[in-house]
């Protein structure tokens, strides 16, 4: 599950914001608000992932962030599924406020659509030469944390019904315009015909019927 990282102000309260700011820097990286940060982990493991809401600071001189987070498929109540791509996330509705000295990095988190028309990393430059080129992730569903549903309901497609994982490789059939995985096909099935275009088992064996019962006639 993911670990809470809700912060006290040193007197044991929550910290009360007193000036509010649209970014601040960390490393020389201006993190603006609305961006999105890895997390550091206090058990070790993988970075957690946030988008930041809200940066202030309360009467003392140490900066909060407001923040939501991002739930990795393996977090939430059913799991990672086979059609959850590595770099996939989902946004909730848990919030929390953090000092800024737990983040470790920016990333960005991309709808699906953005996320498979990219084709080379995004890189970035601090302002003084230095390059970074951040993880890269994308959303497509929401998480509930009180109700530990998922939302939205993803579509099926292919021969198996199940959704798009854009880490596996898929083809579209130039026929019928549904989608379909290349494991869920023979070797034979994924070939191109002789004019380049790609037709679904279904559809080819619609058109040999087709062209059948004209020889007949």
């Amino acid at each position: 599950q993911l670990l809470l990282l809700m912060t006290s102000h040193p007197t044991g309260t929550k910290p009360t914001p007193d000036k509010e700011y649209n970014a601040f820097r960390l490393a020389k990286f201006r993190f603006d608000k609305g961006a999105s940060v890895l997390v550091k982990s206090e058990e070790g493991g993988k970075d957690f992932v946030a988008k930041v809401t809200r940066i202030f600071t309360d009467k003392t001189p140490t900066v909060f962030l407001e923040i939501t987070w991002y739930y990795r498929p393996e977090d939430t109540k059913e799991g990672r599924q086979w059609y959850h791509g590595e770099n996939e996330l989902l946004s909730s509705n848990h919030k929390d406020t953090i000092p800024v000295s737990t983040v470790n990095a920016f990333c960005i988190v991309q709808s699906l659509d953005d996320y498979n028309r990219i084709q080379d990393p995004i890189t970035m430059e601090d302002g003084h030469g230095k390059k970074l080129t951040p993880p890269m992730f994308f959303t497509r569903s929401s998480y509930n944390v009180k109700t530990k549903k998922t939302t939205p309901k993803l579509k099926g497609m292919c021969i198996c019904k199940r959704p798009e994982n854009p880490d596996k490789d898929m083809s579209m059939c130039d026929e019928c315009q549904m989608w379909f995985h290349h494991e869920c096909l023979t070797e034979e099935e994924v070939e191109e015909d002789t004019s380049g275009k790609w037709r679904c088992p279904k559809c080819k064996n619609s058109s040999k019927r087709a062209s059948k019962r004209r020889k007949n006639k």
